[in-house]
């Protein structure tokens, strides 16, 4: 299992984030707002799906993580499943449901923006491999 990667982008934007959050009040880092940092990270549980096909992978899901540091519409963003063999399939589903419930576990210290707790979008690559 490893470490996850927090705010990487999965492309380079054209232009730099902006200091004012978007149309939902949810910012970006960057540009006067610092990220967040996660407290709480618990490993997410091998599916016996993959451990019994020896499949491992590293998914990438999107969160926002909230004003309280708790993350919020936690989704795959980057996904093991398009990429497999269709024998792997079930032990891929299974391989993201797994970090998407442990990236829903995540505690967080907020994001700021001039001292004060913000909204962010944040991306979160998780390599889990038990072998």
């Amino acid at each position: 299992m490893g470490m996850p990667s927090f705010g990487r982008p999965q492309t380079t934007p054209t232009k730099p984030p902006s200091p004012n959050p978007d149309a939902s009040g949810i910012y970006h880092v960057g540009s006067g707002v610092k990220g967040p940092t996660i407290i709480y990270q618990p490993e997410p549980t091998f599916p016996e799906e993959a451990r019994k096909a020896k499949f491992n992978g590293t998914p990438t899901v999107a969160l926002i993580v909230d004003e309280k540091g708790k993350p919020q519409n936690v989704h795959v963003i980057h996904s093991v499943v398009d990429s497999v063999d269709q024998k792997y399939r079930e032990a891929a589903l299974a391989l993201e449901k797994a970090t998407v419930d442990a990236v829903k576990q995540y505690k967080f210290k907020p994001a700021t923006k001039d001292g004060k707790p913000v909204a962010v979008y944040l991306n979160v690559e998780v390599n889990i491999d038990p072998f």
